[in-house]
């Protein structure tokens, strides 16, 4: 149903905070559904809050080190300024997980972080970006699209062919074979340092999107 990536890993962390891969007898689960402060002196108890406070732990850490990589990188990179201000619109703004470099163009600090985020934010838009390629393919043919978003509630993105009739096939069907990290190297509007400088921070996890000087 979706594509092998960090939403199957996301889902098993999510739920596992609140429970195990263990068969709990049907007396514990009695007791704890009651509410019985027994439940959690037995056993089995112990087990489930020891899972519990594992997996919290290992969601506040992600949590905490993702805030520091922004941080570090709005310092580094970006025309903004680290304030708490633009630290929430990173958590739960429009843009949720990217960081603003300025003149048009953003970089993702952490996809697997921010996507549960994304499916409350933009459910249709991430459903689409994790199904596979195949019924993609066949939607963005329809709408005329190299690729499209559902973030505005419809299919936004760069066209197939122009109004004018210049096409893009031979982009968009390549983009289908060759890895998304190498995607950079095919963009026409990027100069050469752009290109290679977008192609290395992908294949270290942090891509970047958008046109360089658009809003300079």
């Amino acid at each position: 149903m979706f594509a092998p990536d960090w939403t199957v890993s996301n889902i098993r962390i999510v739920g596992k905070t609140f429970t195990t891969a263990k068969n709990y007898t049907e007396g514990f689960l009695k007791s704890f559904h009651r509410g019985d402060n027994a439940a959690w002196q037995s056993k089995e108890g112990k087990e489930l809050a020891s899972s519990f406070r594992m997996y919290a732990a290992y969601s506040a850490r992600a949590g905490v080190v993702t805030s520091g990589m922004w941080y570090a990188m709005t310092e580094a990179f970006s025309d903004e300024q680290p304030t708490m201000e633009n630290l929430q619109d990173f958590w739960f703004g429009e843009q949720s997980g990217m960081l603003q470099l300025g003149g048009g163009e953003s970089m993702v600090i952490s996809k697997q972080i921010a996507e549960p985020i994304h499916w409350v934010q933009h459910p249709a838009h991430t459903l689409l970006n994790k199904g596979s390629v195949v019924p993609k393919t066949i939607m963005e043919g329809m709408f005329n699209k190299q690729w499209f978003s559902m973030k505005k509630g419809f299919p936004m993105g760069p066209a197939i062919v122009d109004p004018d009739g210049t096409y893009h096939y031979p982009k968009w069907i390549l983009g289908k074979a060759v890895p998304i990290v190498t995607k950079p190297m095919f963009d026409t509007k990027l100069s050469w340092a752009e290109k290679l400088e977008r192609t290395f921070t992908g294949f270290f996890g942090f891509p970047q999107y958008g046109e360089p000087g658009k809003y300079d």
